[in-house]
């Protein structure tokens, strides 16, 4: 259903939620020898199922070109595969990489996402970070200049940066050319070098309350330029992995 009023006595799935419940549906189906659903197969009924294979964890650039080949071909050979996204960070892509992502985006969907966290170098360098914003900055360039969409993630609160300075970063982020751009809040892992300098020394850290975090991301949100696309403004991991 498209609109903001749904139907009260109806349901709606996610894709890839609906997807399983079809594939389970169908075995369903074939125990008792007839559709569960009306006369077909819910995977029949559907109106198209396609997806996105989306490679977030790690770099995933980080390997030689005919690996990576091997890697993307594979997922895209599935019928049911539109497109990639893939995340990786700006200091392990190549023009002869993009290249290859630039081939494949004439008949699929490709995006690239960069891990590029914070516009300052003080940061970057503060936090092992391994590489600077310039980086980030040809990295990106280089792809939208092959037509590739291109995304980036930021963490907001990292020490030593100040509401305003996150503020005041928008503007060299709407100077990027990005398609889409991911936020989230800072988080403590267990066992990290960030969570152990938490314990030693708290007040360099800021986390915030809900409330001042939608204040701060309100503002964020009203300088970023409209056509930059918010794919996502909060995260969080699963409790296991919290310092605190």
């Amino acid at each position: 259903y498209r609109g903001w009023k749904r139907p009260l006595g109806h349901y709606f799935f996610r894709a890839e939620t609906f997807f399983n419940l079809a594939s389970k549906a169908n075995e369903y189906d074939k125990e008792r020898g007839r559709p569960s659903y009306g006369n077909k197969g819910l995977h029949e009924q559907s109106h198209g199922e396609s997806f996105l294979a989306y490679f977030q964890s790690f770099s995933n650039t980080y390997a030689p070109l005919e690996r990576l080949q091997a890697c993307y071909n594979e997922a895209l050979s599935h019928p049911q595969v539109a497109g990639i996204v893939v995340g990786t960070r700006p200091d392990c892509i190549d023009e002869q990489k993009l290249d290859y992502f630039a081939s494949l985006a004439r008949d699929k969907y490709v995006s690239i996402e960069y891990g590029v966290e914070s516009c300052y170098d003080s940061t970057l360098k503060r936090i092992n970070r391994g590489h600077d914003f310039a980086a980030a900055e040809r990295a990106i360039n280089l792809t939208a200049e092959r037509g590739i969409h291109c995304g980036a993630h930021f963490i907001l609160g990292l020490p030593g940066e100040s509401d305003k300075m996150l503020i005041e970063q928008t503007a060299k982020i709407n100077a990027l050319p990005l398609d889409t751009i991911k936020f989230h809040q800072l988080q403590l892992f267990r066992s990290t070098p960030l969570a152990r300098e938490y314990d030693e020394h708290p007040e360099r850290f800021r986390f915030w309350s809900i409330e001042e975090y939608l204040d701060l991301f309100v503002e964020i949100l009203r300088r970023l330029r409209p056509n930059l696309v918010v794919e996502r403004f909060a995260g969080e991991a699963p409790p296991r992995y919290h310092h605190t």
